[in-house]
């Protein structure tokens, strides 16, 4: 009997419980599913898809901000683009609706390292891994995502396709280089408004903000808002006369994605006539049109500014702030010193990204408009430079932009 009964405790004690443990791992290993990603270079990375499946193209790009992986997602400014993450645990903290920047994801793929299934946040509203699947995202996680963020930053941004399909390197380096080239794309008029709206239009602002709609970020809408202004969303194609039609105090122009130059001319044109004629913000894409409408180029980046940690130094008052970024072009710089280029509008001051010297601020008081390279919105990263949006305001209430201090 008591033979019998040890015999019964050692079986139901280990031998069970490790069988059914080694039978639901090994179910755990069969169902994983390998994903692949192929760059432009002929590397290949290997992952476990996690989210959606297929196929699909874009610019791959590095990342590296340690929070704010949904924000990031749904930034209209990644169209078209695989992002990277560099911080390796995602998914922790699941994925809260209202943290959303636009209405869907626009990036076309995600990578990360490590992901966190069992997320824990009392507002969330699922996983981001449901998050992905719905949106039908490819995702492919267990990436050796230092390996590709080291070879970017050597090499430069890449064009790339994502799979959860097919698998064979050479059929989809083949598939790749038939693509057209990441630069080609008009991304901004695929991503912008097709007619205009009121953006919370029960909320009757003191001032009338029209925001032209390049890929615009509903945290630059919600700050404008909540400065108490009027906000009219309008899209890149508002002829001139529409604007002066609804009586509008300032104009914003948005962030967006892809290359500048890939705009319509007259777009930019647009833009010029605007100048000195209605007080202007420029935020990162529209910052560079801005300054193209002014009669500056736009420059490709080697790998981009994508994070939210970049310093940020003005030459006014010789303030350092860390700000949130994520564009793959910067403006040329004329000769001349860090704060005072040659061929540049008389009394224009300027802000510099301290990493690599790039543009990342211009402000002229007499021809009331100033720009940011940056995003002074966040969502995700610091809340710096919310103020910008409040010396909009300002610039507009007294015909004269009063520079930081």
């Amino acid at each position: 009997m008591e033979s019998r009964l040890l015999k019964s405790i050692f079986f139901n004690f280990f031998i069970v419980p490790h069988s059914t443990i080694s039978r639901s791992c090994y179910l755990e290993q069969t169902l994983k599913k390998t994903g692949i990603l192929v760059l432009e270079n002929g590397e290949t990375f290997t992952g476990e898809s996690f989210a959606a499946e297929g196929m699909n193209f874009g610019e791959v790009v590095f990342n590296t901000s340690m929070t704010g992986y949904q924000e990031i997602l749904t930034d209209p400014s990644y169209k078209r683009q695989i992002i990277t993450l560099t911080y390796p645990e995602i998914g922790n903290y699941g994925v809260i609706k209202k943290e959303s920047q636009s209405k869907k994801i626009h990036a076309h793929g995600f990578l990360i390292k490590n992901y966190n299934d069992s997320y824990y946040n009392p507002a969330s509203d699922g996983s981001l891994k449901d998050f992905l699947k719905k949106e039908k995202i490819i995702a492919l996680k267990n990436l050796d995502t230092r390996k590709l963020t080291r070879m970017i930053r050597s090499q430069g941004a890449m064009e790339g396709v994502i799979s959860s399909k097919l698998s064979k390197k050479d059929r989809l380096l083949k598939l790749l280089k038939e693509k057209p080239r990441f630069h080609t794309f008009d991304l901004a008029s695929e991503v912008s408004t097709k007619k205009s709206y009121w953006y919370h239009r029960e909320k009757q602002g003191k001032l009338r903000i029209g925001v032209i709609d390049f890929g615009v970020k509903e945290n630059i809408l919600r700050l404008l808002a909540k400065n108490q202004a009027s906000v009219l969303v309008l899209p890149l194609t508002v002829s001139i006369e529409e604007i002066f039609s609804n009586q509008l105090d300032g104009i914003l122009l948005s962030n967006g994605p892809g290359d500048p130059n890939a705009l319509r001319e007259d777009i930019v044109v647009k833009v010029k006539n605007l100048i000195g004629k209605v007080p202007i913000f420029g935020i990162c894409f529209g910052h560079q049109i801005l300054l193209k409408a002014l009669g500056k180029k736009v420059y490709k980046l080697k790998f981009g500014h994508h994070g939210a940690n970049h310093p940020i130094k003005n030459f006014a008052n010789q303030r350092t702030t860390i700000s949130s970024q994520n564009h793959g072009y910067a403006i040329e710089k004329t000769a001349g010193t860090e704060g005072n280029h040659e061929g540049s509008h008389e009394g224009s001051q300027y802000e510099i990204n301290l990493n690599d010297k790039t543009l990342a601020g211009y402000f002229n008081e007499e021809l009331r408009f100033f720009s940011v390279q940056y995003h002074p919105e966040g969502a995700p990263g610091p809340q710096e430079n919310y103020e910008y949006f409040n010396h909009f305001l300002h610039l507009i209430e007294k015909n004269a932009f009063k520079q930081k201090h």
